[in-house]
């Protein structure tokens, strides 16, 4: 979805440069000026366009129900009251260099809950004693939690269990030491 308008953004950039040189436009700094005004002119619009197209995705989503009748939550927020978490298991995969994270999803609702965005690497972290991050290097996008159901999402990712503390989840935190 996203390609054929960056082409069309890119064509408008061409075709702009292309009317400066046809139409003359004098040499050095009015022509550099000309040219940064119009390729900034056209990253803003692309910009803009992405964000808009992204955000419409969201909230479509959010205030619509899937064909199985799941309603979409990606935030920590939207999921308080429907969807409980649980760190099931936090363990070292040596030959991989990686930390697996086993993540449990309870659904207290009579509907399917779809949980988006675990992939997003934003979203969700382990962060150590310190408070530095180490983001998910492999997840689900989406889980789908059945109604009054438990679902697990299995997270990678880079380091030792031993070094961290807490996930980071959709703008909420699971201690991982609830495992315990």
């Amino acid at each position: 979805m996203k390609k054929p308008l960056l082409n069309k953004c890119f064509a408008a950039l061409t075709a702009g440069f292309a009317i400066l040189a046809l139409t003359g436009c004098p040499s050095g700094n009015t022509t550099k000026k000309a040219v940064g005004s119009v390729t900034k002119k056209t990253v803003e619009t692309a910009k803009g366009v992405f964000s808009g197209i992204s955000e419409g995705i969201d909230e479509g989503r959010k205030q619509t129900t899937g064909v199985d009748g799941a309603s979409v939550a990606t935030t920590f927020a939207e999921m308080q009251g429907k969807v409980s978490f649980e760190i099931l298991g936090v363990e070292d995969d040596e030959a991989q260099g990686t930390v697996i994270v086993t993540l449990g999803l309870a659904n207290e609702t009579d509907a399917p809950i779809r949980v988006s965005g675990l992939a997003a690497s934003d979203q969700v972290m382990l962060l150590d004693k310190s408070g530095y991050v180490a983001r998910v290097q492999r997840a689900p996008m989406n889980v789908t939690v059945p109604a009054m159901a438990k679902e697990k999402a299995r997270l990678e990712f880079n380091g030792k269990a031993a070094d961290f503390v807490t996930l980071r989840l959709l703008g909420g935190e699971v201690p991982l030491n609830a495992r315990e």
